[in-house]
């Protein structure tokens, strides 16, 4: 195993026939999810190294434990085939991609790990539960299951129509269909943000925004040309500034109808 570098916020290590990528957040010393990631969120991140490594993404059919609507609407070419011995595996607040057997034992990294506070962590726990139940009745713009499904490749994989165009739009001003285009890169320059406090957050962060202090929001001048409005991602450092670079992440954004929503959000 070599020695970690830091990848979409986590810890990324070459291991023997292929990636692992690890949580770097800790509670008590113990490895734990960031108060926005899980298994669903890291296989993203870590099918992202694999494909920039230059590794073809053809991988045996994802396993149980995730959102596969997320993972496979994420990473737009990634080919699921039966016959192939590169798996993804599941660990503990980690996964890997690899040519043959899961990596084992994992040895945890422990510099540069971000200690999150017991009862934050506790509490941000107890929070998405709520959040999560079908009693959990949304104060704020309702998004219909059918609506959210038909944004997803837009929202994750961030796809535009031509020009390029982002967010899709019905049709330009004179009416006309845009027609499809590429899929924009995930990186961009911060053009403006603001730090919104508990109270002026928007109700479906109603539960999680007092324990995270805020929410940091942000326009980003993508690398290919639109701009967009981006959350930062959670319990990571959120002191930005204009100009700072970016990288977008997938994360877990707010649950409705008992579904967790997943979308994009800035990382330094």
């Amino acid at each position: 195993m070599t020695a970690p570098r830091t990848f979409n916020g986590g810890w990324l290590s070459e291991v023997e026939g292929g990636l692992l990528l690890q949580s770097c957040f800790r509670v008590n010393g113990a490895p734990a999810f960031a108060p926005d990631a899980d298994h669903t969120t890291l296989s993203v991140d870590v099918l992202e190294a694999w494909s920039a490594s230059g590794r073809p993404l053809e991988l045996a059919p994802l396993p149980e434990g995730l959102d596969h609507d997320v993972v496979r609407t994420s990473v737009p070419n990634l080919l699921e085939v039966e016959s192939s011995t590169v798996r993804l595996h599941l660990l503990d607040h980690a996964v890997a991609v690899v040519d043959g057997k899961a990596p084992e034992p994992i040895g945890w990294s422990t510099e540069g790990a971000i200690d999150l506070d017991p009862d934050q962590h506790e509490g941000l726990e107890h929070a998405w539960s709520l959040e999560r139940s079908l009693t959990n009745v949304s104060q704020g713009a309702y998004v219909s299951d059918r609506t959210h499904r038909l944004g997803m490749d837009a929202r994750l994989a961030l796809a535009a129509q031509a020009g390029p165009t982002w967010p899709p739009r019905g049709a330009d001003e004179e009416g006309h269909d845009l027609g499809a285009g590429t899929h924009l890169r995930p990186s961009g320059t911060v053009y403006s943000w603001t730090r919104l406090i508990a109270a002026g957050a928007p109700s479906e962060f109603a539960l999680r925004a007092p324990l995270l202090g805020g929410l940091t929001s942000m326009v980003i001048d993508l690398d290919d040309g639109p701009r967009g409005v981006f959350l930062h991602a959670d319990g990571h450092d959120a002191n930005v500034d204009i100009g700072h670079r970016v990288r977008l992440v997938v994360r877990r954004l707010y649950a409705q109808d008992g579904v967790l929503r997943y979308g994009r959000k800035a990382l330094k």
